[in-house]
């Protein structure tokens, strides 16, 4: 065993005692430093901060990162099929009692809600009590999980801007579950949308 740059043999029972060896090594290719560390009795091996993982296991962990994505993307179309079918059919067949469709919708937006937290592995954490129907809650909108995670504990309608309407699914399901959209640049049409929110 031989120190870098050293023609005198290194013991490696010495502490912080840097050592390079040419086991296993093609022609050509420079022997890894390794460095023994005393630490309590006994020695730990510091490979150095510029050793990067090998390409195969960079590579295997983007696939489990796909593998997983896939998995959870598979399992939220079933529990967004259910849900948006107990929305439209509650839509369709309680139309003549406007409070149970309501109702009805309110509850499949949330199974939908709670299924793809869970899915997603989204945990919510709720500090104090809920607000009581009737109310108008404005919160710090800063990502579309907002919209699931205040599904998961709270009776609500949303209100969106209008351009959502035309998105495909997603405005399907945002009027399954009765969603004002609002025109922004229309104002002459603010007090029909106040309207519908009381």
């Amino acid at each position: 065993v031989q120190g870098p740059g050293s023609s005198k043999a290194a013991s490696p029972e010495s502490p912080d005692t840097p050592f390079a060896t040419n086991r296993g090594l093609s022609a050509g290719e420079r022997p890894r430093q390794v460095f023994y560390s005393a630490l309590a009795g006994s020695r730990a091996l510091n490979f150095g901060a510029t050793d990067a993982p090998p390409a195969a296991m960079r590579q295997n962990r983007d696939q489990m990162k796909a593998l997983r994505a896939l998995t959870r993307l598979t399992l939220a179309i079933p529990v967004t099929a259910f849900s948006y079918g107990l929305a439209l059919t509650a839509s369709i067949v309680l139309a003549p009692w406007p409070k149970a469709k309501s109702r009805w919708q309110g509850r499949a937006f949330r199974i939908w809600s709670r299924g793809l937290c869970r899915i997603f592995d989204v945990r919510v954490k709720v500090t104090g009590p809920p607000p009581k129907p009737p109310f108008f809650l404005v919160s710090n909108h800063t990502s579309y999980l907002d919209i699931l995670v205040l599904g998961t504990e709270l009776p609500c309608v949303f209100v969106a801007k209008a351009e959502i309407d035309g998105w495909p699914l997603f405005g399907a399901l945002c009027r399954s579950v009765n969603t004002i959209f609002v025109e922004r640049q229309a104002k002459r049409k603010l007090h029909e949308v106040l309207v519908r929110i009381e």
